[in-house]
This record gives structure tokens, C-alpha cells and sequence, in this order.
């Protein structure tokens, strides 16, 4: 991009290959008399541009944070349009704001969400998970995160927890689930190994090592 002052073009001809006849900041110096032939974007080949006439236009950055907007003319740099509220969001009533993660849970009828880390899964033992939401949650979800393989699931792998496996009153597998506004309470089985699931490759019915596993819990509030 060139920095100087251009005043030595000749009318009527062409500029060369890779020429911007317009100083660093976008002020073109073209003499009210000199009539410019270019190959620009906007004009086709070989089109005499009259005087005075920029090449190329520029918009000049701004406040930080600003965006480039079109009002079907130009383009201006201006600030951000306001943010949609979960009403808008929810009837689809405006469509040139943005949308802010928060504002979208809130419109899905959520206010947050929450990941536990890993829990250790206990023959008959209980937890307390407190998580955060400042409501009941809607949503919970219980995973077995794998810790040492086994049954042909590797390190890593996600099962989801099943909360029953029979509807049998002396079946004593799996968890029970009580939430409220602030806790996430999980009562395990008695039984000494607390899930029982199908092998990852075979299919047939295995009883999970407690400690291979640990329990991770996801709620949705």
C-alpha cells in the first residue's frame, strides 16, 4: 500500500497490476482534473472512473468491540445491537441481536448447569451433592465413568447410570435419586456390587466392580 501522494496519472490510463492509488488512512489525491482508468471490485474492466472518484473506501475501526453493519449502502462501524431477552428468544420475534448463553438457558426454562466431579460409588452408602442452581434441578443425569477397565470397557468410557434394574422389592442394585433446591441426594444398593450392566462386547449381563468405576452427575436447573 503505498504511503505517497499520487499525482502523476495520467488520464485515461490504466493502472498497473497491484497499483492503490490512495494514501495509508483512505484519502485518495487525485487532481479534479485527471480521469482514472482501473480494474476495481466495484467498477468493471477499463471503466473510466470520473475525477475525484475513490477506488476503494474505507471504515475506519472505531471503539473496540464494535461490528461492521450494513444499512443496504455502506458500512459503518458501530457498537453491538442490545442483547435479545428470553422473550424474543422464545416467540423468534428478532433476528438481528445476539444472543447471550445465559439468556438462552433462561429461555429454554434453565438457569444453569452442573458437573460433579467423580463420586465414589459405595455399597449402601450415600452422597450429597451440592449443586449450585438455586432452584430444584429439572434435568439429572447419572454416568458410570470407567477408572480401571474391565468387561471390555476401556479408561474413560461413559455409561449411563440406570436408577433400577428389575421392579422387584428385594432388588437391591443401582440408586435412588432425591433433589431439591440446593442437593442432589443418591442412595446406592446394598448390594456389594452396585450396578450390574451388559458386557461392552458380548452383550452378557456383568455386575460392575464398584471401585473400577466412579458415578459422575449432571444436572440441568
Amino acid at each position: 500500500m503505498v504511503d505517497t501522494k499520487i499525482s502523476a496519472l495520467t488520464a485515461g490510463t490504466p493502472l498497473a497490476a497491484d497499483t492503490f492509488p490512495f494514501q495509508r488512512g483512505g484519502t485518495a489525491n487525485f487532481s479534479s482534473t485527471q480521469g482514472v482508468m482501473a480494474q476495481s471490485m466495484t467498477n468493471p474492466i477499463g471503466t473510466a472512473l470520473a475525477a475525484g472518484t475513490l477506488l476503494m473506501s474505507y471504515v475506519a475501526p472505531s471503539t473496540s468491540g464494535n461490528v461492521l453493519t450494513s444499512n443496504g449502502t455502506i458500512w459503518t462501524s458501530a457498537a453491538q445491537t442490545a442483547a435479545s431477552s428470553s422473550a424474543e428468544i422464545i416467540t423468534g420475534t428478532v433476528n438481528n441481536k445476539y444472543i447471550a448463553p445465559s439468556t438462552l438457558l433462561g429461555a429454554l426454562g434453565f438457569s444453569g448447569r452442573f458437573t460433579s466431579g467423580n463420586q465414589t460409588i459405595t455399597s449402601g452408602g450415600a452422597l450429597t451433592i451440592a449443586h449450585g442452581l438455586g432452584r430444584e434441578p429439572i434435568f439429572v443425569t447419572m454416568w458410570l465413568k470407567c477408572l480401571t477397565a474391565e468387561y471390555n470397557y476401556s479408561i474413560g468410557d461413559k455409561l449411563f447410570a440406570p436408577t433400577t434394574i428389575s421392579d422387584s422389592a428385594t432388588d437391591n442394585h443401582c440408586h435412588s435419586i432425591v433433589v431439591n433446591s440446593t442437593n442432589i441426594i443418591i442412595r446406592f444398593g446394598a448390594n456389594a456390587n452396585v450396578y450390574s450392566v451388559l458386557d461392552k462386547t458380548t452383550g452378557g449381563g456383568v455386575a460392575l466392580t464398584n471401585a473400577n468405576w466412579a458415578l459422575v452427575v449432571e444436572a440441568l436447573g
